[in-house]
């Protein structure tokens, strides 16, 4: 994946680096029109007076010697030809006069226009002509039968602009590495506040972002936190009224389970007793799943999960097939929560997942590290997709099925996917639609309680 896409950090230095570009360019564009300009108006006159003064310095007749000592005291290089035949040359090699644009100068033209700020500007004679070739300048000067050729010298440049262009090019990286980390720095409150809400999002609204220095980011966290707090004590006064109103229907319950003691034995008693059977089952679970919800109330024990799952199945034993696939070990868990997790399971699969009464459910004990596995398959008609992601939440129904007449309100699943939750653990559903077709609950819990 393209790094930029992820790093809001890389990101800004972009940007950076593309407004510096921009501006770098139309800087030199600028400084280089203005240089033009200085080098037309001011600089080129002044270049070419300097090698006239030196023109005259060799002499007409052209004085080899002279011409000798001022290339030995100035960055000049002197040409003298006659006609077409290099006379002398100060260095001792021809030039390839050639290959030298010459052009007439704006002080060399007949027509010259009046300067604009009063300053007479210095007129180069007729017989002068000023070239330039790889930034080397030139002056041409016609003397008769010779032909001198005077040659601006510029010692060492290429290596000094390569020596300016390594200290530059390590400048700007210094820059660019410095900027990033000042940029990542700045930033860095951006990843503590994504992991803060990640964790609040998964249900931990204990957490609370650091907060460090009073700027946006700062009070970002500032108000997340807040939001979660709120929001964990609105959850705790719901939780808090739950219980409340469960263990006070517990009274009524009793009571009408002991007038309904007293009535004659007749279909409509039976029916009565079993829905104040499912009302207490249903307050009870619904109690248990709001108390598990800080997991503060599990008492741990070392339990043995083998025995402990014989003992569940030992009453619907012709219903249940147990596969053991591991040595016998023992595992530091609640033992009554992992018994109702475990009955819970069991029982769903037995309601829901038979197509008849002589198929038998699978259930499977594995150990794979330090992790138990246990699986629960039924063969029933199964689940669609769309369901499975949802038959966590509370009396959720997926079909039309799952009604009071087959014994099921939605809260054995939420109970036991949230004791697996508390244990460190996960549950997941597969199931199939098509033949044939299934549902397999898996849970995985940590062998050893996680400190």
């Amino acid at each position: 994946m393209n790094p930029f896409r992820k790093s809001l950090s890389l990101r800004l230095l972009g940007i950076f680096i593309l407004i510096a570009l921009i501006t770098i360019f139309l800087i030199m564009h600028l400084f280089s029109r203005g240089i033009g300009s200085q080098w037309k108006n001011n600089i080129q006159p002044h270049l070419i007076q300097y090698l006239s003064y030196v023109h005259n310095d060799v002499g007409s007749p052209p004085n080899h010697d002279n011409a000798l000592a001022l290339s030995e005291r100035l960055p000049v290089n002197i040409y003298i030809y006659r006609g077409k035949t290099l006379e002398y040359s100060t260095n001792g090699k021809p030039l390839d006069h050639q290959s030298i644009h010459f052009i007439a100068t704006a002080n060399n033209r007949k027509r010259e226009k009046p300067p604009r700020d009063g300053v007479p500007r210095f007129k180069l004679p007729l017989d002068h002509t000023f070239g330039g070739r790889e930034g080397t300048s030139y002056l041409r000067v016609m003397q008769n039968e010779h032909t001198l050729y005077y040659e601006l010298q510029r010692r060492n440049r290429h290596s000094r602009l390569g020596n300016q262009a390594v200290w530059l090019v390590v400048a700007i990286g210094g820059i660019l590495l410095g900027s990033y980390f000042i940029i990542r720095r700045q930033l860095s409150p951006i990843k503590e506040i994504k992991q803060g809400v990640s964790l609040m999002s998964q249900g931990n609204l204990q957490h609370r972002i650091p907060i460090k220095g009073k700027d946006d980011l700062a009070q970002l966290g500032d108000s997340i936190n807040n939001m979660a707090e709120r929001m964990d004590n609105m959850l705790d006064a719901k939780r808090q009224l739950l219980i409340a109103i469960s263990h006070e229907l517990r009274s009524p319950l009793a009571r009408s389970r002991i007038a309904s003691e007293m009535l004659p034995d007749s279909v409509n008693k039976q029916r009565i007793a079993d829905d104040l059977q499912e009302m207490d089952k249903l307050i009870h679970e619904i109690m248990e799943s709001e108390r598990l919800q800080h997991h503060t109330d599990l008492h741990y024990q070392l339990i043995d999960l083998e025995a402990l799952l014989i003992d569940v199945i030992n009453s619907d034993s012709d219903a249940v097939e147990l596969n053991i696939n591991t040595d016998h070990f023992m595992m530091e868990a609640d033992d009554a929560r992992i018994r109702i997790m475990l009955r819970n399971l069991i029982n769903n699969a037995l309601q829901h997942g038979r197509k008849d009464q002589t198929e038998k459910i699978i259930v499977s004990l594995d150990k794979l590290e330090e992790e138990a596995i246990l699986s629960v398959t039924d063969h029933g008609p199964g689940i669609d997709a769309e369901h499975i992601e949802k038959l966590g939440e509370p009396f959720y129904r997926p079909d039309d099925s799952r009604t009071r007449s087959t014994g099921g309100f939605g809260m054995g699943l939420t109970l036991a996917k949230r004791i697996v939750d508390t244990h460190g653990g996960n549950l997941t559903i597969d199931s199939q639609t098509t033949e044939p077709s299934g549902t397999t609950v898996t849970v995985r819990i940590p062998v050893k309680r996680a400190h």
